[in-house]
């Protein structure tokens, strides 16, 4: 948030004053331990961050990549964001389809597929 305010010093005051307070996503990215981890002999099987919602953003993701996986985290404002679940659905979704296509098994799921 800091550098995106910092990036208003440079914009002409038109395009600050249209811009300024009107971000409506943070996207974080944190690397965790890409190895198992265990509590009491128990594998930890997947693990997800909780993003913060911030003032004037309406969407928080928190991506965060665990012994070979990633786990993405969702906070929405729901004024701002009502189909929360929607996204989520969609983006685990799309990422199917990208892993289908990738790994050469198929056709990719189409959008509108369960």
């Amino acid at each position: 948030m800091e550098l995106v305010t910092k990036l208003h010093e440079f914009l002409p005051f038109d395009i600050q004053g249209m811009s300024k307070g009107t971000q409506n996503l943070l996207v974080t990215n944190v690397p965790g331990p890409q190895f198992p981890l265990y509590l009491l002999g128990a594998k930890m099987l997947a693990l997800f961050a909780q993003p913060p919602l911030i003032d004037n953003i309406g969407l928080a993701i928190s991506v965060l990549s665990y012994d070979g996986k990633l786990g993405f985290g969702f906070t929405g404002d729901l004024d701002r964001v009502p189909d929360l679940a929607d996204f989520a659905r969609d983006l685990a979704r799309a990422f199917e389809r990208l892993s289908v296509a990738a790994l050469g098994a198929g056709r990719p799921l189409e959008a509108s597929a369960a």
